[in-house]
């Protein structure tokens, strides 16, 4: 999705990976040449996956091969940021990670270059919609996944904050 949240392109399929984090990294590298090959550039990457994100700051020996090649793309896209997102901020991909595993599709990637139906509906929703405070975390993770860039928890935060003092405000005009 774009910065308005309208669909440009994406993709569905099955990828090889020796571990969850190994996959995660897969995806990474097969949306970060999606991208360069639509020309995309100054990018800014998200990913629910903080192991992702530390793996592509600090390195990991075992799965160093597929971080070099994805921090090789970013640098050729010249990659803005990456940053932690909750995979329930991003429902339209956790709908296409759903649909893949019950449709049970294959190993070839298929690229869509509009949204499919089960995913439209949640598209406006997912940009324009509310945030709720959707995980009880303890400070410490707070600070971690803030430090990751996820800007979700920092916004849920303040407005839990702000409207419990909008709250307090209107009790005490009340009376």
């Amino acid at each position: 999705m774009d910065n308005k949240g309208k669909w440009v392109v994406g993709f569905q399929g099955s990828l090889p990976g020796r571990s969850p984090l190994h996959a995660d990294l897969m995806a990474l590298k097969t949306c970060l040449h999606l991208a360069m090959e639509q020309g995309f550039t100054n990018l800014e990457v998200e990913s629910d996956s903080t192991d992702v994100i530390s793996c592509l700051e600090n390195g990991n020996t075992s799965l160093n091969n597929i971080i070099h090649e994805c921090r090789s793309l970013m640098n050729q896209m010249k990659v803005q940021t990456i940053q932690h997102n909750f995979r329930e901020a991003n429902k339209p991909a956790h709908k296409l990670a759903k649909n893949a595993i019950q449709e049970s599709i294959g190993r070839d990637l298929a690229i869509m270059y509009y949204p499919p139906s089960f995913v439209t509906a949640v598209l406006s929703y997912d940009y324009e919609g509310p945030v709720y405070l959707v995980k009880n975390i303890s400070k410490d993770a707070c600070s971690k996944l803030a430090s990751f860039g996820n800007k979700n928890v920092l916004c849920d935060i303040s407005s839990f904050f702000n409207s419990q003092v909008a709250d307090k405000h209107r009790v005490i005009e009340g009376t």
